[in-house]
């Protein structure tokens, strides 16, 4: 009854339901810089440039900070950060950078003043965009078949929210090698023929950058000028003597057996029981040219070597 069933009862009560917009955060993955890899696949060196959209309610934000989590095997890159501001309609000042100093260090973006969003009820305008760029490290965790998972969180006036996961795979080249002859035994002033055999192999999950291989000629044997067989897309260099080095700028598909000859020394240079081992070496990157932070085969955890022989 109204005004509780007394005399004076000329009100009328309604009321209508309304939804106060709030915050809203995603995460996404851009690109991915190398031209080798495709989609969430990343090789060691490469770098993954994500952005964190925000979405704020219209009105008056008066802090926030965004946090964005690194996983163990990425690290920022410094200066890499941007505000993208295209489309959205209000104010917002560039956040001051902090943290991501070291392998898997969050970024943090402190917004130093409040955060204004134009009151129009067009909830297509309340969005802005926070780029960064993270490299995969060259470190042993990082290795074939690895995830690394990324996400962030926004603080909004002390309401905290967190970002859906972005998944990256690493992935990596691997190679074998082998040399073999066809004659181990033999006579002196004999041409024997040399092959070199390398193989992708079924642990390989990218292309190999930069490919060199070497073979190294001993004394005793003396390399036939033009008898080295190239394969399609490779170089030869024999320059050096005593040696010959392949080259390929990037090895995608197919295995690969060049062929060289050498004459075997007579006596006095040789006696009879003497060994003439023909050492191979090979060294590839992940990522085409010279560029800091790929893997290598420098040695340790750029472990992007491999080497054989034959007597």
């Amino acid at each position: 009854l109204l005004n509780g069933g007394g005399l004076n009862d000329y009100e009328v009560h309604t009321s209508v339901p309304f939804t106060v917009d709030s915050q809203v955060v995603a995460k996404r993955l851009v690109s991915t810089s190398a031209a080798n890899t495709t989609g969430i696949s990343v090789t060691i060196g490469e770098v993954v440039t994500y952005a964190i959209d925000v979405t704020l309610p219209e009105g008056t934000t008066p802090t926030l900070v965004v946090t964005d989590a690194l996983p163990s095997g990425l690290s920022y890159v410094p200066g890499s950060a941007a505000l993208d501001t295209t489309g959205f309609a209000g104010s917002v000042v560039t956040p001051t950078v902090t943290g991501g100093a070291s392998d898997g260090d969050d970024v943090i973006f402190t917004f130093p003043s409040a955060v204004t969003v134009t009151g129009d009820n067009n909830a297509a305008n309340d969005l802005f965009t926070i780029l960064l760029d993270a490299r995969v490290n060259d470190t042993a965790p990082n290795q074939s078949g690895q995830t690394r998972v990324n996400s962030a969180t926004v603080n909004a006036a002390g309401a905290v929210l967190a970002t859906n996961n972005v998944t990256v795979t690493v992935v990596e080249p691997d190679r074998n090698l082998s040399i073999s002859v066809n004659d181990a035994t033999p006579a002196f002033g004999q041409t024997v023929t040399y092959t070199i055999s390398s193989a992708i192999t079924g642990s390989s999950t990218s292309p190999a950058e930069d490919v060199v291989i070497t073979a190294t000629i001993p004394s005793g044997l003396t390399y036939v000028n033009g008898s080295v067989t190239t394969p399609p897309g490779w170089t030869v260099d024999t320059s050096t003597p005593g040696q010959l080095v392949f080259t390929i700028g990037e090895w995608t598909s197919g295995n690969i057996a060049p062929t060289f000859q050498a004459v075997v020394a007579s006596r006095p240079t040789l006696s009879l029981g003497d060994v003439l081992t023909v050492p191979v070496s090979a060294t590839w990157t992940s990522l085409s040219g010279v560029v800091a932070g790929e893997r290598t085969g420098a040695g340790g955890v750029d472990d992007y070597a491999r080497s054989a022989n034959v007597p």
